[in-house]
């Protein structure tokens, strides 16, 4: 059953009498009226009392509008929707009504607050815990699908809009611009927008864009007011997950104008953990990246449905929007059921030991080596599945620190100003401070990057862009020391020099490359190569045209040996080509800590393309070290992995398994991060 539909956008039905309310302080403002603290002198309690702004009191579609605000709250009668009292119509012919007085903080609140104590190092309470959040937001969807079923939708959900009262409980606020599904409203403007690069963000507008430009789906952004539905409101509670899950709104940019772009096209930031923070859990990230497709269609069907998948992950089941593979739901299920699988595995032994008592001797050796050929199977696979998952994981980081990379460059180049910092060129690199390192080969600077040109370059031809980029410098360091470390700001100045130039982060460089021919890499180095050129090499010409991190083919620098890139090209808000962000994964890093598997029996393992080409193997430990000396205009190269089973496995885009080869055990697994696969070579047993 839906709202009644014979509500009238005029004030026929209310007669102006004396209010009984005395207005005590204001409690805050929007755009149709301000709340304030009152007292009901009839009752003697408080509420608050939310009142016309009192130069539109007198406009009939403003009139409209908060007529409508009133009538829908008090029909949605939700333990989770603020009740209405009661509605006045004041003898000057403005509107106003009483609802219940809420005394808590919004979610906004709570979400800067527990962003506080991190950046502070201090410890999380139960009040910030992502289980108390989910708690609440999951409080808040309930709410929404009440109001669905209604027929009604909000369109200006946002965090500053939920409140959370001082027992914990939950109110969605401010139906100010809520219409009925399907409706349109005689008031809501369908003229031109008035949009402009100087709008709040973070504030409710009306016009042919109706809503908060940082919460709204990209139907709304677009005007599609006609054509919006519950799906629309299930884009806004995706983008609060979103910053519920990262402790940072979704859609960032320097105005309104580029916010709206980038709400049309869906441009995220990067979706990864507040620093201090556990991994975001990759059933919660798909729920919400489901929920912000782009395509209303491509999200949930209903917000219960989006509700019922985060329950289904608090209850360690699989969800929806990520589906296990075969490996994950059967160990998801032993988890669940350990007392089920206590009693098979009983089961299993008592039937073994039947048999062995029952059977002869042939028989009874053939049983218990396959018991034991059985164990070790499953010993294997389910430890070279989670080493899957652990380099998928650090790939994913990777990724998120070239993401927070690129986006400083980007921010940079576009709105920063010309530095005064000095700029160190390659040849001779005068940095002051050097420090030797033999990982590098020779001197390097922790503080000044180097500037490299491409031939025919001068200083002179780059000191305008470049100046503006200097700034970099910090977060091409700072991305060094994360992918090491999440908590780079306890290292002392000794163990930074120490780690980078000694011992080695996973990330061996750090650069930006623009189109016009320079490079700005971090550490900073002096190198003479003749003829180099960023623009010339592979993982450069391979970004061109891209969106998003791209993982290259490896190859060998003369520096440091074999690398791993990943790059992102960089776009102007105008989406002009400007350059290549990068990021070089030492080869030996990734075999040491991602690539062994700590067996004896252990052979070799690789890192293999979605083609069934062999990246990265564990027997290229030696040469990752040694050779340096290849031309650096020959490509690295990449030899399909000999097995047919296993590139049809590929082929079919499996998620998992295992073969038996030549008296081994060839095991692999996909890498959702990359589409490449962990392939493991173990010896058999006797």
């Amino acid at each position: 059953m839906t709202l009644n539909q014979e509500q009238s956008d005029e004030q026929a039905d209310l007669q102006p009498t004396a209010t009984h309310y005395a207005l005590k302080k204001t409690l805050g403002a929007g755009a149709m009226g301000e709340i304030w603290l009152a007292q009901d002198t009839g009752l003697r309690r408080q509420v608050a009392y939310k009142r016309m702004h009192a130069h539109i009191a007198t406009q009939k579609q403003a009139l409209s509008r908060f007529l409508r605000e009133m009538q829908i709250t008090a029909q949605l009668d939700h333990p989770h929707i603020v009740p209405v009292y009661e509605c006045e119509l004041n003898p000057d012919g403005s509107l106003a009504y009483a609802m219940k007085l809420v005394r808590g903080r919004t979610l906004k609140d709570v979400l800067l607050e527990k962003r506080a104590l991190l950046e502070k190092g201090q410890p999380i309470t139960e009040d910030y815990t992502l289980q108390r959040l989910l708690e609440h937001f999951l409080s808040v969807c309930e709410a929404i699908h009440f109001a669905h079923s209604k027929g009604v939708i909000h369109r200006d959900l946002k965090p500053v809009n939920l409140m959370i009262g001082e027992f914990g409980e939950v109110y969605v606020m401010d139906w100010g611009i809520a219409r009925r599904i399907g409706g349109f409203e005689a008031y809501e403007n369908t003229g031109p927008d008035t949009l402009s690069a100087d709008t709040d963000v973070d504030e409710t507008r009306v016009g042919q864009i109706l809503g908060t430009p940082r919460y709204m789906s990209p139907q709304q952004a677009a005007g599609k007011n006609k054509e919006l539905d519950g799906r629309s409101d299930q884009f806004a509670l995706g983008l609060i997950l979103f910053e519920v899950l990262t402790l940072r709104p979704a859609f960032q940019a320097s105005n309104a104008v580029e916010l709206i772009k980038k709400v049309l096209k869906v441009e995220l930031q990067p979706f990864v953990a507040f620093k201090g923070e556990k991994q975001i859990p990759r059933e919660l990230k798909a729920i919400a990246l489901k929920a912000l497709s782009k395509r209303p269609e491509d999200r949930y069907e209903s917000t219960a449905a989006l509700a019922k998948d985060i329950r289904r992950w608090q209850q360690g089941q699989a969800v929806s929007a990520s589906p296990d593979n075969a490996w994950q739901r059967v160990t998801r299920w032993m988890g669940q059921h350990r007392q089920a699988t206590l009693a098979a595995a009983m089961a299993v032994l008592a039937g073994v030991m039947f048999s062995v008592g029952s059977a002869v001797y042939r028989q009874q050796a053939e049983l218990a080596r396959e018991r034991v050929y059985t164990a070790f199977v499953n010993e294997v696979l389910g430890q070279a599945s989670s080493q899957a998952q652990r380099i998928d994981s650090h790939f994913l980081k990777m990724q998120g620190l070239l993401d927070m990379m690129a986006a400083s460059a980007l921010e940079y180049l576009e709105q920063g100003a010309p530095s005064l910092e000095p700029i160190y060129p390659q040849s001779p690199f005068n940095a002051p401070n050097q420090i030797n390192s033999a990982l590098y080969g020779g001197k390097i600077s922790l503080d000044w990057p180097t500037s490299g040109f491409s031939p025919h370059k001068q200083l002179s031809d780059m000191n305008g862009k470049l100046s503006r980029l200097l700034p970099l410098r910090h977060v091409l360091r700072d991305v060094l020391l994360r992918s090491h470390t999440d908590q780079p700001e306890k290292l002392t100045q000794t163990q930074i020099q120490e780690l980078i130039g000694g011992k080695g982060t996973p990330i061996m460089w750090a650069h930006a490359s623009l189109e016009e021919g320079v490079i700005y890499m971090f550490p900073g180095i002096g190198f003479n190569t003749p003829g180099y050129d960023a623009r010339t090499r592979p993982w450069y010409k391979n970004t061109v045209g891209t969106h998003g991190a791209r993982w290259g083919s490896p190859y060998f620098d003369p520096l440091s040996g074999a690398l791993l890139p990943c790059t992102r090209a960089l776009y102007d808000h105008n989406q002009r080509f400007m350059g290549v962000a990068g990021i070089d994964l030492r080869f030996q890093y990734v075999i040491d800590h991602l690539l062994t598997l700590k067996r004896d029996d252990f052979k070799a393992s690789y890192l293999l393309n979605d083609k069934g080409e062999i990246i990265i193997r564990s027997a290229d430990a030696q040469s990752a070290q040694t050779d340096k000396a290849l031309d650096l205009t020959k490509g690295f190269e990449t030899p399909a992995y000999p097995d047919q089973k296993l590139q049809a496995a590929i082929k079919a885009k499996q998620s998992g398994g295992w073969f038996e080869q030549k008296g081994q055990l060839l095991l692999y697994s996909r890498l959702n991060t990359l589409g490449w696969y962990f392939v493991a070579e173990i010896a058999e047993g006797n």
